[in-house]
Formats: C-alpha cells, structure tokens, sequence
C-alpha cells in the first residue's frame, strides 16, 4: 500500500526521501507539502498516539523541522491500515480513528483503511486510472447506499485516497476540480471538512439520511457538487 501512495504522490511530482526505515516513508515538495507514509495493524488505532512507532515518527519529524521550517507546519501523516474487513474495523475503530484525525498536534493525520483484494485492484494503475474508478455511476451508487457502501472495497478505498489525500484531484467533470478535501475546505470551512469526511467514510452515517446537515453547509458553485453526491449522480452528470 506503500508504494500506491508513493506511486500517486511522484506522479504529481513529489521526491521520494530518505527515513531510514521500512516501515516509513517521506515524500515532499520542497517548502510545499511533505507526507510521511506508514503502515499499521488495526490494534495499534487504539494506542496510536503512545505506540513506539508513532513515537519513532514524531521523532524523526522533530529532527526534519529543525533542518527545515517549511515541514513544521506542512507535513501530513498518512496511516495505512490493513485490515480484513472495512466495515468492521471501522465499527470498532471509528472513535479512535476520529480522535486520530481530530488531533493537528504536531502532525495532520489521515487514515486509510484497505483489504488486500480492494489494493490488488487498485495496484499500479496511475491518477486517470483512479478518476475512472470513481466516475463509474454503478459503483457509486452501491457506495453511497448505506447497507453496501462497504461491498466493494476497491471502491471504498479510492474514495479514501481522494478524501483524505489531499495533492489527489478528481477530474471527473468538464472543468478540472482542485481536490476533493480543498474543495470542501474552500467552501464550506474546516468544520464543514470533518462532516463530510465523516460521513464519507464512517459506517454509522447514512449519505442520503444526512442531506438536510450537509445542506446547511453548502454554499456558492460546491453546492452543484455536493448536491450531486447528496442527491445521486446521474450519467449526464458524468
């Protein structure tokens, strides 16, 4: 899984650095945007922030920001996370996973969750080849019902990647879109961000039942958008 988002991450031009460690790995965009890559077991969620791999990370950190500034305020964690079930994990994670993404000490964190199947889908294919996964109407609508959003693991990992990766930009429409996560953040504000996070990607909100909360948040050209999502999307649309 490592090596899909290094792959992604240097076909948008960033350099592959240098940690020292397997387990972790650094790309970056000099004075831009610096991502730091690591796996982790669905156990270590609960006790991420005392465990000694999130503690070897932090470290590392520390000694980059004093190398360079520019990383003290632009690196995001990226944690991935293998699991047998999405669904499942999720279910028994999903506090810790928002306590995790909720705290900015230190370090943006986003998780991904993914099964071994939904990545030997995914593996290898480039930017355009993940936009067509997501553009697929059939697919979509299957996540975006409540009881099935979770069948197609394939699926529900690229809708991770392009909420929670933020350099990922959709272009599934006529006009290029800056990312999915800028976007919203753009429009609707960070609080805005974290309900459609949520809800994008937690087993305990139904989309279509929370429509009335994302319409409040809506404003300007992101409401044709979110509307689509919000409503179904239909084949002219895409």
């Amino acid at each position: 899984m490592i090596n899909l988002i290094k792959n992604i991450l240097q076909e948008l031009q960033y350099t592959l650095g240098d940690t020292g460690e397997d387990y972790y790995s650094l790309l970056f965009k000099e004075s831009e945007d610096y991502f730091i890559i690591a796996e982790y077991e669905p156990s270590e969620l609960a006790d991420f922030f005392t465990t000694p791999k999130t503690k070897s990370i932090i470290e590392y950190f520390q000694k980059e920001k004093e190398k360079n500034s520019a990383i003290n305020k632009n690196t995001s964690l990226i944690i991935l996370v293998k699991t047998e079930s999405q669904a499942e994990t999720l279910e028994t994670h999903r506090n810790n996973i928002f306590n995790i993404e909720e705290d900015e000490y230190i370090l943006r964190k986003y998780v991904v969750l993914y099964t071994q199947d939904g990545l030997d889908e995914i593996e290898g294919k480039n930017i355009a080849e993940l936009n067509e996964i997501v553009k697929d109407v059939t697919r979509f609508s299957k996540y975006q019902a409540y009881d099935t959003r979770y069948d197609d693991e394939a699926y529900f990992l690229v809708m991770q990647l392009f909420v929670k990766l933020p350099p990922l930009s959709f272009t599934g429409y006529e006009n290029d879109f800056e990312s999915i996560r800028d976007r919203i953040d753009s429009s609707i504000g960070s609080s805005g961000v974290k309900l459609v996070q949520h809800i994008l990607t937690t087993t305990s909100v139904d989309v279509k039942a929370s429509r009335p909360a994302l319409l409040e948040v809506q404003k300007d050209d992101f409401d044709k958008w979110l509307g689509s999502i919000l409503e179904g999307v239909d084949n002219e649309t895409l």
